[in-house]
């Protein structure tokens, strides 16, 4: 009887740490995001204004990544029949952010769009730093 209890004891720890190690896993594969307040405008700029990057072939992946990424946003706010000047709150994973702010630094515009540009600018950084903050 000592043996079957002890049996069982060793069987329920090993399941229990099991247990706790997916959860562990599953924490570490969830995709961390970034949730700043967009205009639609701004977004569509943004979308447009990446055709005018130069690329090099190591930056192609990455570049579409993003590009589909921004695609699903507009679609999806148009299909809210959002117009260009409503603010929209999207969950961005932080990689996607980061790229965003890099590809930007090589667009190119006219000054008619530096408002756009900077608003979207400064809504990816802000985030991105909220981000930071909350995951010292």
């Amino acid at each position: 009887m000592h043996k079957i209890l002890t049996i069982c004891c060793i069987v329920l720890i090993s399941l229990f740490l099991q247990h706790f190690a997916m959860a562990q896993t599953q924490e570490q594969l969830k995709v961390q995001t970034v949730r700043p307040n967009l205009i639609v405008e701004d977004v569509l700029f943004y979308f447009n204004a990446l055709n005018t990057v130069e690329l090099k072939a190591t930056e192609v992946d990455a570049f579409l990544e993003l590009k589909n990424f921004y695609q699903v946003i507009l679609k999806n706010a148009e299909s809210k029949s959002f117009m260009l000047a409503d603010t929209i709150y999207v969950d961005i994973p932080v990689t996607i952010a980061n790229n965003s702010l890099f590809f930007m630094q090589r667009i190119s515009m006219t000054g008619a769009d530096a408002l756009k540009y900077k608003r979207f600018q400064n809504a990816l950084s802000e985030a991105i730093r909220v981000f930071k903050e909350e995951n010292k």
